[in-house]
């Protein structure tokens, strides 16, 4: 019996919950940060729509200048192509699935990479994106077995310019 109490209970608060976020109870600010959302809005489960709820008054309470900036970025995002968009996706997934250590080892590489000058930065995204999977398998599988020592030796002659 206080099993089904406690359940009924749960719905009768997941109940109120909907029409409290029902669009009509909408504030006019959200109504307008979610206007493209308005056909679906009360379709949508309760969970989705107090995350986004949550995201746009987090929004509204940041200072115009940070609104602004987080504006731009978001219609540089929208911008970008969808099939674009799902490989970074992928590649960010990929990316918090990572160790910490590994994460740190890639931001260092990539900070590596990001000095070195334009054309050898070409030249090294060029030659990368010429190998097949097969190929970027072998040299990771390759790069792995290293010491750290020979992966030394490697960046460095990596670093010297062409003769």
């Amino acid at each position: 019996m206080k099993d089904i109490l406690i359940l009924f209970s749960f719905m009768l608060s997941l109940s109120t919950m909907a029409d409290d976020l029902s669009w009509d109870k909408l504030t006019l600010e959200n109504k307008k940060m979610l206007s493209s959302l308005a056909p679906q809005w009360n379709e949508m489960p309760i969970e989705r729509r107090q995350h986004i709820i949550n995201r746009v008054d987090s929004y509204l309470a940041l200072p115009p200048e940070k609104q602004q900036a987080l504006q731009e970025k978001f219609t540089t995002w929208s911008n970008v192509p969808a099939d674009k968009r799902e490989k970074l996706r992928v590649a960010f997934e990929r990316y918090r699935s990572l160790t910490p250590e590994q994460q740190a080892s890639l931001r260092k590489n990539y900070a590596n990479f990001e000095r070195l000058p334009p054309d050898m930065k070409a030249e090294i995204r060029s030659k990368v994106e010429s190998l097949t999977p097969e190929e970027r398998e072998t040299m990771r599988a390759k790069f792995k077995s290293m010491t750290p020592e020979q992966r030394m030796r490697l960046r460095e002659r990596a670093r010297k310019p062409p003769q």
